[in-house]
């Protein structure tokens, strides 16, 4: 079986830093209320899935195959072929499939873009590491502060007193 290719600097370049999206949502450019029907994500996933394909450097009966594996039931070339066709309104990626999905391909973007449309944001293993590190930080200058502040409050409770 063939192995599966790494993201490409290509895939890294197409995501988004942290700091885009926060400047996305200064700028105002995410609604605060979804319009009617911008929640319709079947071009987006159809789009995903040829593209995660393409990626992969795998050939689809590969995916197929290794999907069928992982999810103990059997997943065809033709499934995918549909799922990704733009033509096929009537076929459907199903959403318990992705995660095998992502896993086999190697790719992301769909859950990035899910996550996204709900206004969160997908941190994948030294990146959320990190985010907890900047968490703890922060929540250390929280602490500093309120420290400073009890102390001053005391320290002023002295002086009255006196």
């Amino acid at each position: 079986m063939a192995k599966r290719r790494r993201q490409t600097s290509e895939a890294s370049e197409n995501q988004l830093s942290l700091f885009d999206v926060l400047g996305e949502i200064a700028a105002g450019s995410e609604p605060t209320d979804p319009t009617p029907g911008s929640f319709d994500m079947s071009s987006a996933v159809r789009q995903g899935i040829s593209e995660a394909i393409r990626r992969s450097g795998m050939k689809r009966w590969e995916i197929a195959g290794r999907m069928s594996e992982l999810l103990g039931v059997e997943v065809t070339e033709s499934m995918l072929n549909a799922w990704s066709a733009e033509s096929r309104e009537d076929r459907r990626f199903p959403a318990e499939y992705l995660a095998a999905f992502c896993y086999v391909t190697g790719d992301l973007v769909i859950l990035r873009e899910i996550a996204r449309k709900v206004h969160c944001w997908l941190l994948e293993s030294e990146e959320a590491v990190m985010a907890e590190l900047g968490r703890i930080n922060w929540q250390r200058q929280q602490l500093a502060a309120r420290e400073r502040q009890v102390k001053q409050y005391l320290a002023e409770m002295k002086h009255g007193k006196s």
